[in-house]
């Protein structure tokens, strides 16, 4: 694994960190985020979302006031505890896989995944279950809102990480409101890695 740190003065960071980023062979981008609502969001625009729209680069998003998942004193995963949420669209199963595929690399071991369904459990979409030794996998369905649900399910979990496809909003309200993947990132606690779809 490679990580390399840049630093661009710009006033347009996001156009400036796409721009960048643009012809460059790049795996994953680790962006923090400021998680601003209202009349914040409006005042200060984001960075960390638009350069995912831009990019299609998975992104893994921190918030503020969260270590991640990597202990700052030795760079021992501390990696225990992944929710994925799953839907039929977008398609599950790359997000499995990049949870899986992330854990292996940081050489997290005893880990729980656990695939949450908002809906019927009749509904919920078929999905390869990883065979990894230590790791054990969880099917969880539930009823509600599916935002509410998802950063309830990441708290009462204590999940250190939610990995999640993203998909672009429909509609005007979509657009004002933001993909359920931003809407999740802009509030969650813990880390959320989000697999764009291309």
């Amino acid at each position: 694994m490679v990580v390399k740190k840049q630093a661009i003065e710009s006033d347009a960071p996001s156009d400036a960190i796409a721009d960048y980023l643009s012809g460059r062979q790049m795996d994953l981008l680790v962006l923090a985020t400021h998680q601003r609502g209202g009349l914040a969001a409006l005042t200060h625009p984001p960075v960390a979302q638009p350069v995912m729209r831009a990019t299609q680069l998975p992104s893994l998003f921190i918030p503020p006031d969260n270590d991640g998942f990597v202990s700052y004193s030795d760079g021992v995963s501390t990696l225990r505890r992944v929710l994925v949420p799953v839907a039929a669209d977008p398609e599950p199963q790359l997000a499995v896989d990049a949870a899986v595929a992330l854990g292996k690399q940081l050489g997290a071991r005893d880990v729980e995944l656990t695939l949450l369904y908002v809906g019927e459990e009749r509904d919920m979409p078929k999905v390869h279950e990883p065979q990894v030794p230590g790791w054990r996998c969880n099917r969880v369905t539930v009823q509600g809102a599916v935002v509410s649900s998802v950063l309830e399910a990441a708290q009462a979990g204590q999940s250190d990480l939610v990995v999640m496809r993203t998909r672009c909003p429909k509609g005007f309200l979509g657009t004002l409101r933001g993909s359920t993947a931003s809407q999740i990132i802009r509030s969650a606690t813990c880390p959320v890695l989000a697999i764009p779809c291309q």
